[in-house]
């Protein structure tokens, strides 16, 4: 009875820190977001306006798709040190970036080199500058313009 009691003491324990790692990530897809410009998407899946519940089973989801366990604290922290980077306006997929940090974290001193090292020219580009342009599009309803918003 014991040794039943304390594995369900430690699966708990466990969701519990999923689910505090899922809360982190959220907070900074939006952060992100909202401060940087920066899109967070794991495997082509939107973070941003879904539940903790969905961020845990997109990681279960994350799993099949590359076949190694994709962490939720992996792609917290990640989240984390993107936040703490000068970075221009992108859509960036954490979830392969998370697969990479595991294949290859060991070659990299920290979170950081390694993000630089994968993101490239979107770090420290303080050169880059956003122009806005009108688009007029003529024979779209609501619906059609939020698709060609998201298209380009």
């Amino acid at each position: 009875m014991e040794s039943s009691a304390v594995g369900y003491e430690k699966e708990l324990q466990s969701y519990i820190d999923n689910e505090k790692a899922a809360v982190k990530l959220a907070n900074y897809v939006g952060e992100l977001l909202y401060t940087k410009g920066v899109e967070l998407v794991l495997f082509r899946n939107h973070l941003l306006d879904i539940t903790t519940s969905e961020i845990i089973n997109l990681h279960d989801y994350a799993e099949k798709v590359v076949g190694k366990k994709i962490f939720i604290t992996t792609t917290a922290h990640l989240a984390e040190t993107l936040f703490g980077m000068e970075l221009s306006p992108a859509k960036i997929d954490i979830g392969r970036l998370a697969h990479e940090w595991i294949q290859e974290g060991d070659k990299f001193a920290n979170k950081t080199d390694f993000l630089k090292n994968k993101l490239g020219g979107l770090v420290d580009n303080r050169d880059f500058n956003i122009e806005p342009r009108d688009v007029i599009l003529y024979g779209f309803g609501r619906i059609g313009r939020l698709a060609a918003r998201e298209l380009i």
